[in-house]
């Protein structure tokens, strides 16, 4: 019984900790055009981002499967914050000194990159 009770106890620790984690809401931005693109025309398909949430100052990354560059930008553009993450991270603990509102920018290898608004 004292086991049943404390994997309950661990299940609903867990489920409050994933209730915490805000999902990050990515939009996509063209880092620069390819002058000469392949095939009948350049291609239209969307990306698709990386699947971020945020716990304060951590940011989760859910099946991250390839290498990106993680900035963090000031009101005035300003990159406050660079840091490389590998591929198959699952999360990176931001610096504490960072508080107030930042642009989040997440550039894979390729033509786009990634951003939103996030709130330290």
């Amino acid at each position: 019984m004292k086991k049943l009770l404390l994997v309950i106890c661990l299940i609903a620790v867990g489920s409050a900790r994933t209730l915490a984690q805000e999902s990050l809401d990515l939009l996509v931005g063209v880092n620069f055009v390819d002058p000469t693109p392949a095939g009948n025309g350049p291609n239209r398909t969307t990306p698709i981002g990386p699947a971020v949430s945020q716990d304060g100052h951590t940011l989760f990354f859910n099946n991250l499967g390839y290498d990106l560059t993680l900035v963090i930008e000031d009101e005035y553009e300003n990159e406050v914050y660079i840091v490389f993450v590998p591929a198959g991270t699952t999360n990176i603990v931001l610096p504490s000194y960072l508080s107030g509102s930042y642009e989040l920018k997440l550039y894979p290898e390729g033509y786009y990159y990634f951003y939103c608004d996030i709130l330290l």
